[in-house]
This record gives structure tokens, sequence and C-alpha cells, in this order.
């Protein structure tokens, strides 16, 4: 509560980090109601029948619903969502300019931001085109975060010669990494099949080190190896690293993207925590703890990592806005998304095709501005609030 109330405080303080926070919130809120916001379902129709509310039954993915709801019958009255369009594809109005009419049935209408080249309305497009972005990169950075604070703390608080492990766990960690080398050789790497195996992996590794309390152990140099993984992955470019594993998916999914950025990222996320653990595992109550005889996973999870939870928010507010950035790219390029999917990226990249087509290009490029521009700007008030509190 009190983490909150100053967050408040400073909201009231800096109209930039109030901006920037309502711009946030903003974007979720659509992400969250993109169905309730654009959709050619009706919210309420009052005929002669009674009352209806077709937007409760209808499909949550913007894709077509059965029942076309632009011929009314005469008598009725229905109120519609804000844009009255989902994704579907009209070939007979590909390429309307902003504020085009359209009078199909009896209830008319206007592209306010135009059409794409398959007839989608464009405001449409961006609403939902915004849910798959933040659904990619909140996903994303979840992942990234989640590996790098477990693995950065590990690395930071054992160093190279505390941490000690059996002989089962070695097996185990060994089989989960053969297992993903044969799903890439036989170009299945699949979210579905890579989530199970972590699962599994983190279930048979609790009950061998339960097992294993009394078996023979050796020392784990994890330090030292974590620091290596992090500079190796970190030395090669994450865009060509993305394009090969790309090239590896058979069915390329939104959460298969989201697993890959992901596990790209989080070397990012362990070099922070390891120095944060590095210098709060020297502070004298962490040392008491130690001397009292407390298990070093309480010590971690009670004492040290929670110090690192300030810059964590930091790093996901600017990470949020790169991997926006990166799976902007890969639609832009056609590369990793679903194919018919649309996408922030990808509804831009149509206006390299179609260079007349001026709205495709401004408003989609200016959507993701506004969500990389709030996030990075939400993140350096998020850095200015940790840093004045130090």
């Amino acid at each position: 509560m009190n983490v909150i109330k100053g967050i408040i405080q400073y909201m009231r303080s800096s109209r930039r980090f109030a901006l920037s926070a309502c711009i946030v919130m903003g974007l979720g809120f659509v992400s969250i109601f993109a169905p309730f916001i654009a959709n050619d379902a009706p919210i309420v129709i009052v005929n002669e029948h009674g009352v209806e509310w077709p937007i409760l039954s209808m499909r949550f993915d913007g894709d077509s619903i059965e029942n076309s709801y632009r011929n009314l019958d005469e008598g009725s009255w229905a109120l519609f969502p804000l844009i009255p369009y989902n994704m579907d594809s009209n070939l007979k109005q590909r390429f309307l300019p902003p504020g085009s009419i359209d009078s199909e049935g009896n209830l008319t209408t206007r592209h306010w931001l135009g059409t794409d080249r398959l007839g989608k309305d464009v405001a449409a497009g961006l609403i939902y085109g915004c849910r798959n972005s933040v659904f990619i990169a909140l996903l994303a950075m979840v992942i990234s975060v989640l590996l790098g604070v477990c693995i950065g703390g590990l690395a930071g608080y054992f160093g190279n010669h505390v941490f000690r492990v059996s002989i089962g766990s070695l097996v185990l960690t060994v089989s989960l990494g053969l297992y993903y080398v044969f799903l890439a050789a036989h170009h299945r790497l699949e979210a579905v099949p890579i989530v199970i195996a972590m699962v599994l992996y983190i279930i048979l590794l609790f009950m061998v080190h339960r097992r294993d309390q009394k078996a023979w152990k050796v020392d784990f140099p994890v330090d030292g190896l974590v620091l290596r993984i992090i500079e190796i992955i970190q030395s090669l470019p994450g865009l060509l690293i993305l394009l090969v594993i790309a090239s590896l998916i058979s069915r390329p999914t939104f959460l298969g993207l989201a697993v890959i950025i992901g596990l790209l990222r989080w070397p990012g996320v362990a070099k922070y925590v390891r120095a944060e653990v590095q210098k709060t595992k020297e502070e004298d109550y962490v040392q008491a703890a130690r001397i009292s005889g407390l298990h070093h996973l309480k010590i971690l999870t009670k004492y040290v990592l929670p110090r690192t939870i300030a810059p964590i928010v930091v790093i996901f507010s600017f990470g949020f806005a790169a991997v926006v950035l990166l799976e902007s790219t890969l639609s832009f390029l056609g590369i990793g998304v679903p194919i018919g999917d649309l996408t922030l990226g990808n509804l831009l990249g149509q206006a390299k095709d179609r260079p007349q087509a001026w709205w495709l290009a401004v408003f989609p490029g200016g959507m993701i501005f506004l969500i990389v521009a709030s996030l990075n700007a939400l993140g350096d008030q998020f850095r200015s609030l940790w840093e004045s509190k130090d």
C-alpha cells in the first residue's frame, strides 16, 4: 500500500508521469475491451420482440459473426459500438480514404480512418492490432522477467562456490536441452511443447531435489556460466535470431512469438537483478540471516529479491516498449505472425505497396509511436522515482 500511495503522490506532482500513466492505462483498457469498442454487432437492440444483447453472444477475436446487423427491421433501435466494424474483409471497399461513407444495408456509417487492401476498417484494425501487440509484449516480458529474476538472483547470490547441485539435477537439465535441440532439428519449435517441457522439468527438478538431499553433489559455477550465456546471447543480433527461429516454426502463433521473444530478452533482466543481488547480499541484515541458519531460498525471497522490485519495474517498462517495436518490425516484414491476423506492423507494411494510401502509414505508425513513447516516458519516470528514493 505504501508503494501505491507513493506512486499516486508522484503522479500528482509530475504531469509527465500522470500523462504517460493515463495513456498506458488507456491502451490496457482498449486491449481488454477491444470487442466492445470495435465490432459490427450492436451492444443492444430494442424491437417488438423485446431487448437483445448481440454483443454478449459474439466471438471475441474480431472475426465475423453469422448474423448481419446492417439490415435492421423497421421500428428497431440499436446501439452500436464506437467503431461499428470488426475484422471482416470487404473487397468492394479497398483503400477507401478516411471519412468515406458506408451505406451498405439500411445503416449509414463512416470509415473514419479509411480501409486497407482487404477493405478492413483501419480504426478497427488499430484497436485489434493494439490488443495483439500488447498481448505479445506483456507475455514476452513476463517470461523474460521471471527467467531473469530466477537466473540473475541465483547467479548474484550463490556466485561460483556456494551453489551445489545433485547429479540428478544436472541430468534433467541436460535432457531438457537435448529435447529442445531435437524440436529445433525436426522443425517442431512450438509454444505448447516448449511450455509443457519446462513445467515438467520444474516439477521433476523439485522432486529430485527433495530426494537427493544426501546424494553426491558438486560445486556449480552458476555465476560464471550465467555470465557466459548472457555474453553469448547479447553478442548476437536479436532480430537475426528471431528471423532464424521464425523460419523453423511451421505454424506461427502469437503465443509462440511471445515465448521466443521472452526467451531472448531475459539476459538484460538477469544482469540488473544479478548486480542488485550482489550488492544487497552484503548488507548486515542479510549476513545476520545467513548466520542464524535460515535457508538460502528464504533469504533470497524474503530479504534479497524484494530489493530488486524497483529496477524490475523500470526494466519492464522499457522492455515492454522494445518488444512492441520488435513485434511491429517482424509484422512489417511479414515474419513470425499468423497469416491473416492483423497487427500494427503488417497494417503499416501495407503502405509500402500502396504509397497513395497515406493513412496506412500515418495512423498505424502514430499508434506504434504513441505506445512506445508513453511506455518509455513511464519507465523514465519510474527510474527517476527509484533514484530519488535511493
